[in-house]
């Protein structure tokens, strides 16, 4: 599949952009409100399963007196780099 604007992020290893075919409604768009954190999951989870990846949690922000979370930030459960097994190994 190919068109749309190429970013590094949706570039696949033959050159191609993929985009993901869900309906519009179901399509997250900048803008979106939604009532509460777990909305935000389900919703993204359904999209990001109707597109073919799994999800994960990447970042939290607590505010300043730590009881209520002002952002969290879902990724592609690819995204990122892990460290190799040796890494793992030496830190324990």
């Amino acid at each position: 599949m190919s068109g749309g604007s190429e970013s590094d992020d949706s570039v696949t290893a033959n050159g191609r952009v993929y985009i993901p075919e869900v309906r519009n409604e179901e399509t997250p768009a900048v803008g979106m409100k939604f009532d509460s954190l777990d909305l935000v999951y389900n919703f993204y989870n359904r999209y990001a399963f109707l597109a073919g990846f799994g999800i994960r949690l990447h970042f939290s922000f607590w505010g300043k007196n730590k009881k209520k979370i002002l952002r969290k930030e879902f990724v592609c459960c690819k995204q990122g780099a892990y460290r190799n097994d040796e890494t793992r190994e030496r830190k324990r």
